[in-house]
C-alpha cells in the first residue's frame, strides 16, 4: 500500500498557525478558474439578453394573430353546438360544448397576451413605420384580451349553470371581441406599413 501523499493544504492544516508562513502556504487554487466561470456567465447573460430584446418579428406576431382567428372560429362553432344543445334540452352535452368553448377562449386571451410581447419588442426595437399605430394597436390588444377574460369567465358561469343571462352576455361580448380585434388588426398592419 502506498502511503498517502500530502499536499500543501494538509501540511498547512497539521503544522500550528504560528509555525505556518506565508512563503509555505500554496497560492490560492480556483481564482483563475472561478474568474473564467464568471466570465463565462456573464458573456451567456450577455447573449441572452440580446435574444430576449433583439428580433421582434413581424411573422411572429401575424403567427400569433392567427392563431387568435383561429381559436375564435373554434370558439363560435363550439358556441353554436352548445346553443343548440341547451336549446333541445341536452344540458349536460351543453356544458360540455361550453366548457370546449371556454378552452378556445382563455387560449385566445394567452395569444394576446404574447402579441403584446412581440409589440413591446417592436417598440424597443424601432421595427414598426408609425409608431402612433403601434402604441394604439397595443392599447387595443389590451381592450380585446380583457374581452377575452370577460367572455372566459360568462363561459365558466354557463359550464357551472347554463342560461339564457349568460347566453345574452356571451353574445354582447361576443360582438365587442369581433369590433375590437378588427380594430387591432388595422392597427398592427398601419404600423408595420
Amino acid at each position: 500500500m502506498r502511503p498517502r501523499r500530502a499536499d500543501s493544504s494538509t501540511f498547512a492544516r497539521s503544522q500550528p498557525m504560528s509555525e505556518t508562513s506565508s512563503t509555505m502556504r500554496a497560492p490560492p487554487r480556483g481564482r483563475p478558474g472561478a474568474f473564467a466561470a464568471a466570465l463565462r456567465a456573464f458573456a451567456l447573460m450577455a447573449a441572452l439578453s440580446f435574444c430576449a430584446a433583439a428580433h421582434a418579428d413581424p411573422v411572429e406576431t401575424e403567427r400569433l394573430m392567427q392563431q387568435v382567428r383561429s381559436e375564435r372560429v373554434a370558439l363560435e362553432s363550439n358556441l353554436q353546438v352548445a346553443y343548440a344543445q341547451m336549446d333541445s334540452g341536452h344540458a349536460d352535452a351543453a356544458v360540455a360544448s361550453f366548457a370546449l368553448a371556454r378552452i378556445n377562449a382563455t387560449a385566445i386571451g394567452l395569444h394576446l397576451d404574447e402579441v403584446l410581447v412581440e409589440m413591446r419588442k417592436s417598440r424597443e426595437n424601432g421595427q414598426y413605420t408609425d409608431a402612433q399605430a403601434l402604441e394604439r394597436a397595443r392599447l387595443r390588444c389590451e381592450r380585446v384580451g380583457q374581452t377575452a377574460d370577460f367572455i372566459d369567465a360568462s363561459l365558466a358561469q354557463m359550464v357551472l349553470q347554463p342560461g339564457p343571462i349568460g347566453r345574452a352576455l356571451i353574445d354582447a361580448q361576443r360582438a365587442q371581441f369581433d369590433r375590437q380585434f378588427a380594430q387591432l388588426e388595422a392597427d398592427l398592419a398601419l404600423s408595420q406599413a
